[in-house]
């Protein structure tokens, strides 16, 4: 443990130096950061420390001691041994919470924008396709419903916010790619998402409204002027937020007020919007707006929902049982959502706005519960639509479940194929948003230049992620490569491998490419040569900002394994392919007169699918081929040409799902 503890103060000693040769550096993932990460990770682990090995034992000891010397025997004192053995169990994760709790709204950021995301999308597509004529209008307001939720969880992402309370202190403090743009952009986007959670509850106050018109027998509103109402609701709120960015209280007086309970800075590289007294007038006036119109929408709901259910008890023994369920599941999906948007979201914003302006208890994660819970009804109202409205649900079970309850093993087996195409063109278009690179190449020296997000967290991260993305198309191919063998084994009506099998086999091709990973990173040449280098044709400080990783010389012995790492690998797959797709037609011409017309096509259009893989390939390389002899031959240099490699190489990822899709029937279908 000393030794630990030794080179962990070394290791902060040093990047405090680094800290003081670079002070400007303080975004997420510089030496401020990293090295008060590692003074928070050592004091847990020594409070842990003393803790199990200290006071524990300590007191386990002195509790023998008076049980066997003094013969003092108790109920509480032998009981106490066991007490005080369990201490270290609740003292440990009370202290890692407290010390690193930066860490719980990250998480839950991060949860929150995948799955609101996801369910979002799913709730938008399950209502475009699978609403019936009769209830278009309703389907309507839950498709409304459902972009406002989107587009709340899309701003969170962008935010990435926390509610800094205090008295009459009202500071949103946004550290998301909103930061990198304006404050006055990420003011913006705050009050978009103050003002889609009024939207949403007005949209819910016309679906309860709804409901009554159609038990009460009314005809149709007609959808242009369902849709022109709910437009006509969301212009006031515009104004709000107009507002709101005009009487924002200037940044430098914000700073200051959230200064007074952190350190020093503490939101710099951050966005900042706010006001820092809400009793003045401008202020005041958007605060109680955002207020009173819940509110009145909040009673509104109330009202109406009660006189709903009395309706639908007079009338439900006139209905079929059809539009009964119908009936039922919309009001059951409209008091849910009522309950997350009223109570639910403001409770837990409640205990944050209590916690910090009355008990003055400040951290990360507390202000970011306001945030979080904010998006609550982002998340749970699209839920509610696709489980309780039968439709919708069916819709997705048929997609998530239908190609798991095949009897065609073979189909079931060769679905792990397409899936694992997908899985990883999906984490390549991902790792580009992320890097957002372009590829340096001058005569011996190949670099990467990362402009996208990656960046504000370390170089390293940067180097990781261009290495997963040269890595994915060097294991698309492999999975294409075990795609012609496996379609070659059906044809010769070999046995069914098993799902299971042949996934291990992708895990295990995938595995070398991870050693590669981490060689790349740790063999990276020095940044200041590769600074250097680049600066020499496109300007002193050309990439301050950017992250830059790579080689300055491939002929050097690591640098020319690892280049030819990703050379070798894909010609040693591309032969393969090439003489498996030979095979693989010659096998099909001999026995497609034994196939049915059905068996014959889905083999004929998968061949086509994989041999325009191949193709596309092809193509790939001759592009990167020649943006490397433009700059390593002619030494021309541009962001556009540089930027040609990366966006090339992400053609398959483009191409290859929209082909599995289209040619595939039973997918198109």
């Amino acid at each position: 443990m000393a030794q630990l503890i030794s080179m962990l103060r070394a290791k902060i000693h040093h990047m405090s130096e680094k800290n003081s040769q670079n002070a400007s550096v303080l975004f997420k993932g510089g030496p401020i950061c990293r090295a008060w990460v590692w003074e928070e990770i050592l004091k847990v682990l020594t409070i842990h420390a003393v803790t199990s090995s200290g006071f524990v034992i300590q007191a386990m000891v002195a509790l023998a001691i008076e049980q066997l010397n003094f013969k003092m025997h108790s109920p509480d004192i032998e009981g106490l041994m066991y007490d005080s053995a369990v201490l270290a169990a609740l003292v440990n994760p009370t202290l890692t919470l407290y010390y690193m709790d930066f860490t719980i709204h990250e998480l839950l950021h991060k949860i929150i924008i995948v799955y609101g995301l996801t369910i979002n999308l799913i709730s938008v597509i399950a209502i475009v396709l699978k609403t019936s004529q009769a209830s278009r209008e309703y389907a309507l307001l839950l498709l409304n419903t459902s972009f406002t939720e989107y587009s709340s969880v899309f701003a969170d992402l962008i935010v990435d916010g926390r509610v800094f309370l205090d008295g009459y202190t009202i500071v949103c403090i946004l550290q998301g790619p909103c930061s990198l743009v304006s404050d006055r952009f990420c003011g913006v986007l705050t009050g978009y998402m103050n003002i889609n959670m009024v939207h949403s509850n007005t949209i819910l106050t016309l679906s309860f409204w709804y409901r009554m018109r159609i038990l009460q027998e009314k005809g149709p509103v007609g959808m242009i002027r369902l849709q022109a109402l709910i437009f006509l609701l969301f212009v006031p709120h515009i104004f709000n937020i107009a507002a709101a960015l005009i009487v924002a209280t200037p940044r430098k007086v914000l700073e200051q007020r959230v200064d007074s309970f952190y350190e020093l800075n503490s939101t710099q590289g951050q966005g900042i919007h706010g006001f820092v007294d809400i009793s003045q007038l401008g202020p005041a006036l958007v605060m109680v707006y955002l207020a009173i119109i819940p509110a009145f929408l909040n009673n509104y709901i109330v009202v109406t929902r009660k006189r709903l259910i009395i309706m639908l008890g007079e009338k439900v023994r006139f209905m079929s049982t059809k539009t009964r369920e119908a009936h039922e599941s919309f009001t059951r999906v409209l008091t849910i959502s009522a309950l997350s948007s009223a109570v639910i979201a403001p409770s837990l914003m409640g205990v944050s706005a209590v916690a910090q302006i009355v008990f003055k208890i400040h951290s990360k994660s507390l202000e970011g519960l306001a945030y979080d819970a904010a998006i609550i009804p982002a998340l749970i109202n699209p839920s509610l639509t696709v489980y309780y409205v039968r439709a919708y649900r069916t819709f997705v079970q048929d997609i998530f479940v239908r190609v798991t309850c095949r009897k065609n093993h073979h189909n079931q087996e060769y679905s792990v194929l397409l899936l694992n195409t997908s899985l990883i063109e999906l984490s390549s278009v991902i790792l580009h948003f992320l890097v957002d690179g372009r590829i340096f190449i001058d005569s011996l020296t190949v670099l990467c230049i990362s402009d996208g997000p990656c960046h504000f967290m370390s170089e390293d991260s940067c180097a990781v992620l261009s290495g997963f993305m040269n890595i994915n198309m060097i294991h698309s191919l492999s999975i294409l490569s075990v795609s012609f063998w496996y379609r070659t084994r059906i044809l010769k009506e070999q046995s069914a491998i098993g799902r299971g099998r042949l996934q291990a086999i992708i895990v295990v091709i995938f595995l070398p490419h991870v050693f590669h990973v981490a060689a790349y990173v740790l063999e990276s040449t020095p940044k200041s040569k590769l600074y250097s280098i680049i600066d020499q044709f496109h300007g002193s400080n050309s990439t301050s900002v950017s992250g830059v990783h790579g080689f300055a010389n491939i002929c050097e012995f690591p640098a020319s394994i690892l280049m030819g790492y990703l050379v070798i690998f894909p010609a040693a797959l591309t032969s393969y392919i090439l003489y498996a797709r030979r095979r693989l037609v010659r096998i099909l011409s001999q026995k497609v007169h034994k196939m049915s017309v059905r068996t014959a096509g889905i083999h004929r259009s998968l061949a086509k699918v994989l041999t325009i893989h191949v193709g596309m390939g092809f193509f790939i390389f001759v592009v990167l081929g020649t943006a490397a002899v433009i700059q390593g031959l002619f030494h021309y240099h541009t962001v556009n040409v540089e930027g040609l490699a990366y966006d090339i190489s992400l053609l398959p990822a483009l191409i290859n799902p929209s082909l599995t899709l289209y040619i595939v029937r039973s997918y198109r279908t």
